[in-house]
């Protein structure tokens, strides 16, 4: 008794696949390929868009965050005694200048031009960097507290992201 090990038809001396076979799998493979490329594509831009958003969206927390409670030891907004809060606009950059109980001067500062926010505690002292890549941000005393708005905006590629955080601070003195 003989076996056979290969493909064989009895009587036809045909062994594998014809060309017909192999186009129409290699069709379906194509098309199958075809949509997952899609697929990952699609699910790359959103990656992309979605990271630039979450960026933007921490960066302008940050700042304002930063704004608001200060920075290390030094008390932002949220401490500051109202009789002593002064805002200078200058365009579209802005100084607000404050006092703590029983401290010095602060200032916090946006500059347009460098699209950043800076901090400052005392008249003598340096600038120090708050946060970059400051799009817009707003400043203006009102009433009992002060508004401020900090919008930042990235571009990465085709892919683009603003967001916009903004707060109303009442004093506390």
């Amino acid at each position: 008794m003989k076996t056979s090990h290969s493909k064989h038809t009895p009587g036809t001396g045909r062994h594998g696949f014809t060309l017909t076979e192999l186009m129409l799998a290699m069709g379906v493979t194509t098309m199958i390929m075809a949509g997952a490329m899609g697929v990952y594509l699609s699910s790359q831009r959103s990656w992309h868009t979605t990271s630039l958003e979450i960026g933007t969206a921490t960066d302008a927390s940050f700042a304002l965050s930063r704004m608001v409670s200060g920075i290390g030891t030094n008390l932002g907004f949220r401490a500051a005694v109202e009789s002593t809060v002064s805002v200078v606009s200058s365009g579209a950059s802005w100084t607000v200048s404050y006092q703590v109980p029983d401290g010095p001067t602060n200032a916090i500062r946006y500059l347009s031009g460098a699209e950043t926010i800076q901090y400052r505690n005392h008249p003598l002292a340096g600038w120090v960097r708050v946060a970059n890549g400051i799009n817009a941000a707003t400043a203006s005393k009102s009433g009992k507290g002060i508004n401020l708005m900090v919008r930042v905006g990235r571009q990465n590629g085709r892919f683009s992201a603003t967001n916009e955080v903004s707060t109303f601070i009442a004093f506390r003195n």
